[in-house]
Order: C-alpha cells, then structure tokens, then sequence
C-alpha cells in the first residue's frame, strides 16, 4: 500500500484513472449518493479507481461488489469521460471508462457499503445530477439497451 501522505500528493497531482458501472436493470440505471468526496451528497453512478494490473472489467466487477454487494455481468463500454470536481481551491480530475452491466442474478439484494448513504433506479436525467452522471443515463438509454 502507498502511504496516506504521497497517496494524496499523487490524487492531488495526477489524473486518476477510474472505471464506472451503469448498472441496468428493468431499463433504469442505478445511482447511490455518494457519503464521501468528490461528489460528496450527490447521486452518482458507482465506480473508482483502476488498479495497476487489472483489467477494466475486473475492475468493475470488484468495484459493484465491494460498494453493492452483488455480482455483475459486463455488457460492454459505453463511453469514456472526464470529471473534473474543484473545492477550496483544489482541483481533483478523473478520466473514466464507463462500463455497461447487469445483476448476474433475477434477484439480488442491494447491499452499500460505508461510502454510499441511499440509491435509487431512474430512467430519465435530472438537472440536480452531475453533467457526467446525465450524459451516462442519456447514453444508456437512447442505446435502448434494457433488453440486454
């Protein structure tokens, strides 16, 4: 593990390479608010940082089940994007790939982990939500892929 001190010199002073998960399940994408910066109080798609070594789709797999509880079936890239949050002066930017999945199971329990308060399904964009977040909904859903 990288020390608390030059782990935050390095988030600070890079671009942090980040997988996202546009969960799809009866045509609506999941969201969770987030407890934690960036984007702390806000409904976000779940995700995080990319390990060295890891594929993106493992990535994804281990991010839904270590914020979500359950396993995920991918369904392709739909999208790669930037974030950029500024606070108190700071800037913190994050490049994503946006992942496609499913549950792997019909029925599944949603269980958050400590960084996620609540979650929701939605089928449509809202102007309260992150520009990223609405343009992962749009491009999910005009792709139709509910029948994925």
């Amino acid at each position: 593990m990288i020390e608390e001190k030059l782990y935050k010199q390095i988030v600070e002073n890079t671009v942090i390479s980040c997988v996202d998960v546009c969960l799809l399940y009866n045509g609506k994408v999941f969201l969770a608010k987030r407890k934690e910066e960036p984007a702390k109080n806000q409904w976000f798609v779940p995700g995080g940082r990319i390990w060295l070594g890891e594929s993106i789709e493992k990535s994804a797999k281990r991010k839904i089940k270590e914020e979500l509880g359950i396993d995920i079936i991918t369904l392709g890239q739909v999208l790669t994007g930037m974030t950029t949050f500024k606070k108190k002066g700071k800037i913190r930017q994050t490049l994503n790939v946006v992942i496609l999945a499913k549950p792997t199971d019909a029925v599944f329990k949603i269980k958050l982990n400590k960084t996620l308060s609540e979650y929701k399904w939605v089928n449509k964009t809202n102007t309260k939500y992150h520009p990223y977040v609405n343009n992962c909904i749009n491009k999910v859903l005009q792709n139709d892929c509910s029948n994925s």
